[in-house]
């Protein structure tokens, strides 16, 4: 890693999403190279920056020095425990009647709903609380990894998903 002025440089943890292991094609691609149209996280890296307003562009670049990089590392070891509570309704207008499943994962840790009650045409009903709890390591909670919540068919084969910011989880209005 490089690393810029002391005093005006920022380190931060940044996630890294991509498309799923295992596949190929355009879609895949496009996940790649679009982030925010990624179906899963892939891990974070820790980067420093620094902006500062010049009237010349130059390239300003040294290595960063092993204690702040340490002590970064060290603070991002610490874990913190989460509990996420999920209510699970219903889904609607669903392709084909079949037993539906629901997975949630935040960054490496994923967690499965339980089974429905009901299944009619295009509707399936859980009406189930549960809850999960994890650790996970971060510094600042914009660093988390995103909330996904993936609808899973008969043979647990991911089909579509929704995507959260997990910052956004915690407010009121989320």
């Amino acid at each position: 890693m490089r690393y810029g002025s002391e005093e005006k440089t920022h380190m931060k943890w940044v996630n890294l999403y991509g498309g799923p292991n295992g596949k190929k094609g355009i879609v895949f691609e496009h996940m790649n190279s679009n982030p925010e149209d990624a179906s899963e996280w892939k891990g974070r890296i820790l980067v420093a920056y620094y902006c500062q307003k010049i009237k010349i562009p130059v390239s300003k670049i040294i290595d960063i020095p092993k204690d702040k990089f340490e002590k970064e590392l060290e603070k991002a070891k610490k874990m913190k425990k989460f509990k996420v509570i999920v209510d699970v309704g219903s889904a609607i207008r669903l392709i084909k009647l079949e037993k539906y499943g629901l997975e949630i994962c935040i960054g490496k840790e994923s967690f499965k709903a339980p089974d429905q009650i009901q299944v009619n045409e295009g509707y399936c009903r859980w009406d189930a609380r549960f809850e999960y709890e994890f650790e996970e390591s971060f510094c600042k909670m914009d660093e988390m990894a995103d909330v996904f919540i993936y609808l899973l068919n008969e043979k647990q084969d991911r089909i579509c998903y929704y995507r959260k910011n997990a910052k956004e989880c915690l407010e009121p209005e989320a």
